[in-house]
């Protein structure tokens, strides 16, 4: 059935819908005005020669929301000397714990609140001396680079006695490869003689061959992941068995050949590292090649997707405290030169029961893909800092500095290993010089 309208009847009819919409326009006009003379007189307030006066702001503009005021609660914060207001701002903040943030200025207001609530003592014990591994790799150099801005001080190791985290380092000490009999030994007795309190290793192949308790004797302290859980991720047959374990999506995967596998495949070594002797064989005269060149060959569905990898904590008690995944938008051998930050709960939770599988303490590197049907499929586990942990560690969570807290004894702060979402990192060569 067709219904005429009146002109008379669509005229009113327009009448209406704009004068809705004008109505519309007024009230948001109204509540951008309300909100515009809200953080005007709460400026005013903070800055007020009366400290109560202050203080009260500061209630006042986190009542508003941590993430809308946060830019004004720090500058206040930093501006600040009176203690009534410090303590009005830290109180605003430990307040509103639950509520979620993602800016910058928010992230940084939680950072200087958890700080202000630390005793003197523990702030000091801060200040360390610390060793570590692996100082020519990418995530060495990470590490390196972020303890020393931390203000401690850094002695960097490596069998490479031309590793460029030397020349980031306050020292450096050349020690022997990792598969070395020689290499426990000669670590501790570098530590011993730098007097370094903590030990950060960043090689996942060195991680069985150090000697924890010949450290901890030395008054070295280290959290190191149990031996047979490092292996479990070096060891990609391994690791393969232990996602299928956990009932977790992961690609199908055979030992020197590929059985049932429909093509196309990855052929990998089952002890390699980063992207070495990594082949994809999309035909069995490339497969066969791909057999001949890899050392000890794993064979798997090759998958296909959004590649990610994530950047994760865990404490002694084996409870997941963070976990941060990037995209990996471009990478070159093995290393993300280009990645950004997001939030998924499906990545984030399926991250954490895989770390959980494989019973890892400590630093880890998640590697997987969102596959195009939206299913998360973890590849493998680094029980390490990753190459890409700058991106992380910009985007607000402090992975490497909650990590060496946890080394001293202390408990991690959840609130400052949050990341923003959104975070792009692009990565050049920088050189670095020495005579």
């Amino acid at each position: 059935m067709i219904v005429a309208v009146s002109g008379a009847s669509a005229t009113a009819s327009i009448v209406g819908i704009s004068v809705g919409v004008a109505a519309l326009l007024v009230g948001l006009g109204w509540r951008q005005q309300r909100t515009l003379q809200t953080n005007e007189r709460i400026e005013r307030r903070l800055r007020d020669p009366d400290p109560a006066t202050r203080a009260g702001a500061v209630r006042e503009a986190a009542a508003l929301g941590l993430e809308r005021s946060a830019g004004l609660i720090l500058r206040a914060a930093r501006a600040e000397h009176d203690p009534e207001v410090l303590e009005a701002v830290e109180d605003a903040v430990g307040s509103r714990l639950w509520e979620p943030v993602s800016t910058a200025d928010a992230l940084e207001l939680r950072r200087w609140a958890a700080a202000r609530r630390e005793p003197e003592h523990v702030a000091g014990s801060q200040r360390a001396r610390v060793m570590v591994t692996g100082a020519g790799g990418a995530a060495g150099v990470a590490v390196v680079r972020d303890l020393r801005r931390a203000g401690h001080h850094v002695v960097a190791v490596d069998a490479d006695d031309t590793a460029v985290g030397f020349d980031l380092a306050d020292e450096f000490r050349v020690v022997p490869r990792g598969d070395d009999p020689a290499f426990a030994a000669a670590v501790t007795d570098a530590a011993a003689e730098t007097g370094v309190d903590a030990l950060i290793c960043t090689v996942a192949e060195e991680i069985a061959a150090l000697d924890a308790e010949a450290l901890e004797r030395a008054g070295v302290r280290t959290m190191l992941p149990d031996a047979e859980a490092a292996r479990a991720c070096v060891d990609k047959w391994a690791f393969a068995a232990a996602m299928i374990d956990a009932g977790l999506p992961t690609p199908t995967t055979e030992l020197g050949s590929a059985g049932d596998i429909p093509k196309p495949w990855i052929v990998k070594p089952r002890f390699g590292r980063g992207s070495r002797d990594v082949h994809v064989a999309r035909t069995v005269t490339e497969l066969r090649v791909a057999l001949r060149r890899t050392p000890d060959p794993i064979v798997q569905a090759l998958v296909t997707g959004r590649e990610f990898t994530s950047d994760a904590l865990v404490d002694r008690s084996g409870s997941v405290v963070a976990v941060v995944p990037r995209w990996r938008l471009e990478t070159k051998a093995g290393i993300s030169t280009k990645g950004m930050t997001f939030h998924h709960p499906e990545v984030e939770n399926t991250v954490t029961i895989a770390l959980k599988a494989v019973g890892l303490v400590g630093p880890a590197g998640v590697q997987g893909f969102v596959t195009d049907a939206g299913e998360v499929v973890i590849i493998e586990i680094n029980p390490r800092f990753t190459g890409g942990l700058p991106l992380s560690l910009h985007a607000g969570a402090d992975l490497v500095g909650e990590y060496l807290r946890a080394i001293q004894g202390q408990p991690m702060r959840p609130e400052r290993l949050v990341a923003r979402a959104g975070v792009m990192m692009r990565r050049y060569y920088e050189e670095a010089f020495s005579a």
